[in-house]
């Protein structure tokens, strides 16, 4: 642990100027990492290197730079003018010293409001702009990568709605929300044009990364994550009332006063998107792995599935009221994802008013087979009481406890992220010496499952 300590204080005094951009490409060549592959069994399963079926288990962390925009927060790492080179090589380098295996990244869509706003950002460009996606914005993903394979790290991107742009809503074509009995963002996986739009996205996104990195460097890539957290809302159309019909992009008319024909459209629509999603994706990269994100039931107090029953159509007041996940033992079942990624986080005291076996059961755990990973887990500073000691020690806990319950993969929220009020509810990795570090770290303890 002092030798942890010691490497990120080191880490954090080597100097780089922010917007360093990809010009400080480092100057050692990158190697090919291994392929991961993903074997389809029974029960649970664990990601294996292709050429060897060595297990994977990887281990790492959320790497999150964020700025502020006329609407809000986004995404900043790879913004041009604004992604640091020289912090993403000490921090990629301090993962391979300290023996983590993968680093999960953010992709912007960017914003139509902040480009007519004059400060575009991320991907698309708002209107007027009609490419695939920024070119500048890719040149440093592509540098991001080119370092992580440098440092043996593997790199899972996460990606959104597709860019903000005029050439993607072109795609979309017309949006007539009452018509179709769908709105806002429950669209993205329940209407024909979002989705094409989104299937095109995920394949400019991954051929716009293999013209930068040759096809040899695209085992860097662990995956692709198609989203974050995917999630219905309740407080929108079709779940808002329960009547009427809606027939989403596969074809099939549901009606909204059944609380199996609701629970029906939102489990076939979610495991549509997913295959068309993986079949975009593996059109240009046939042995890329695909995921998507979720949060437990228990985390918006659901304690499961349920028709999409707790609902609102006006007045509904804030919308973190109305969200349900995605179902991930629907997902395991009947998509063609090779791996899940569930988001768990525990609360204090640890084992005594948090229960991590009913948190799981909230998503009908029992039920979900294959390759799972914890592709976000972390301590809410008041969940442990301001201490980050009762929370190092939680986390190693809720490590060993999860790799009990078939998780193969971990990563933690986040290393260093820290510019808004938001982010600084967590404690980061890397704070406090690297306390947290120090108990998740494969250099300290190799094996996940023990303490």
């Amino acid at each position: 642990m002092l030798v942890l300590s010691t490497g990120v204080a080191a880490a954090q005094t080597v100097s780089g100027s922010a917007g360093s951009g990809p010009a400080q490409i480092v100057q050692a060549a990158p190697a090919p990492l291994p392929r991961i592959a993903a074997p389809r069994t029974k029960g649970r399963g664990t990601l294996v290197e292709s050429s060897t079926g060595k297990a994977f288990r990887p281990r790492g962390f959320n790497y999150a730079r964020l700025a502020e925009s006329s609407s809000g927060w986004f995404h900043s790492t790879f913004e041009p003018g604004l992604y640091d080179a020289a912090r993403a090589e000490r921090t990629l380098g301090q993962l391979q010293h300290d023996g983590y295996t993968l680093v999960r990244v953010f992709i912007d869509s960017g914003s139509i409001p902040d480009a007519k706003a004059g400060h575009a950002h991320g991907l698309g460009r708002g209107v007027g702009d009609r490419s695939v996606g920024y070119g500048p914005y890719l040149d440093n993903v592509a540098d991001f990568m080119r370092r992580a394979a440098i440092h043996r790290v593997y790199v899972l991107p996460v990606l959104g709605i597709f860019p903000q742009n005029e050439y993607y809503y072109g795609l979309v074509g017309s949006v007539d929300s009452a018509q179709l009995n769908i709105e806002s963002v429950n669209l993205m996986y329940m209407h024909e044009g979002h989705v094409k739009a989104k299937e095109t996205y995920v394949r400019e996104f991954v051929t716009a990364i293999r013209d930068r990195l040759g096809s040899g460097l695209m085992s860097t890539l662990l995956g692709l994550q198609f989203d974050n957290e995917a999630t219905w809302r309740t407080d929108l159309r079709p779940f808002s009332r329960h009547t009427g019909t809606v027939r989403p992009a596969n074809g099939i008319v549901y009606d909204m006063s059944k609380p199996a024909d609701r629970q029906q459209a939102a489990d076939a629509s979610i495991v549509e998107y997913a295959n068309r999603m993986t079949a975009a994706a593996r059109a240009v990269d046939p042995q890329l792995l695909t995921t998507i994100g979720m949060f437990t039931h228990r985390a918006v107090d659901r304690d499961g599935p349920d028709g999409m029953q707790h609902s609102c159509s006006a007045d509904c007041g804030h919308p973190d009221l109305w969200r349900y996940p995605v179902r991930p033992a629907v997902l395991t079942a009947y998509s063609r994802l090779d791996f899940l990624d569930l988001h768990v986080y525990p609360r204090l005291p640890y084992s005594k008013t948090y229960s991590l076996l009913d948190d799981l059961a909230s998503s009908e755990w029992d039920d979900v087979q294959g390759i799972v990973l914890m592709g976000e887990t972390g301590a809410y500073r008041d969940s442990f009481d301001g201490s980050v000691t009762q929370a190092a020690n939680a986390m190693r806990e809720h490590q060993v406890d999860s790799c009990r319950q078939g998780f193969s993969g971990w990563l933690f929220w986040t290393w260093d992220t820290s510019e808004n009020d938001d982010q600084r509810r967590f404690f980061s990795a890397s704070e406090s010496g690297g306390a947290i570090n120090g108990q998740l770290a494969p250099i300290v303890r190799p094996d996940p499952c023990r303490q």
